[in-house]
């Protein structure tokens, strides 16, 4: 069932937030958001908040996007692709208002069973996962504001039993930079260097 939250105005030190390391998050219907800080849903076993690596957005240019998933500790996610056809995978899709297009997400990896052999997906997630993906903004966009909102689908088990799959919906609008205005990093805890992607976004292996 999809759930429907109000946008959160909140991002990396832009609109109403206050300094570069706010981001957007997911919140209840009747939440009040505040400083990229998602609300307690009842329900819920994985809430979600989204960070840009820049401060702003760059008109004809490219930035990444972070979104952060926190499962509640005793659960797991699936992840992308799903360990059985029975299993539902996590998905994030990012819809835009002026035509920006986010790339594909990157989901966590193992080292290789073998030396020089392939990278394993990993089975499932749980804790703090961090899933990236790039982002490229038309020069069009310069100057204007952006709309972004993250669709996150997961399905929440633990060791004995699965959840119905749930849908989070939750976005925010971002400036896009106008001509020769700067452009700064932002988040950069969120966006582990190419040494550290694959592990660093794992926080548990099955």
């Amino acid at each position: 069932m999809l759930t429907r939250l109000p946008l959160a105005l909140l991002l990396a030190g832009l609109c109403t937030a206050s300094s570069p390391s706010d981001g957007f998050a997911q919140t209840s219907p009747n939440a009040t958001p505040s400083n990229g800080t998602p609300a307690k849903q009842d329900a819920a076993k994985v809430r979600a908040r989204a960070f840009l690596s820049t401060d702003k957005l760059p008109a004809g240019g490219r930035t990444r996007v972070a979104v952060v998933l926190d499962v509640e500790p005793g659960w797991h996610i699936n992840s992308n692709p799903a360990p059985t056809k029975y299993a539902v995978p996590t998905t994030i899709a990012v819809q835009t208002a002026r035509g920006t297009t986010v790339g594909t997400f990157a989901y966590p990896t193992l080292p290789p069973a073998t030396p020089g052999g392939p990278r394993r997906p990993v089975k499932e997630l749980s804790g703090r996962v961090v899933l990236t993906a790039p982002i490229t903004v038309p020069v069009e966009a310069a100057g204007a504001n952006e709309s972004l909102t993250v669709v996150v689908k997961y399905q929440a088990c633990n060791a004995n039993s699965c959840l119905r799959p749930k849908t989070l919906t939750f976005g925010g609008m971002l400036p896009v930079a106008a001509p020769g205005s700067p452009i700064r990093p932002a988040n950069a805890e969120w966006f582990p260097t190419e040494s550290e992607r694959g592990d660093a976004t794992r926080t548990a292996e099955r």
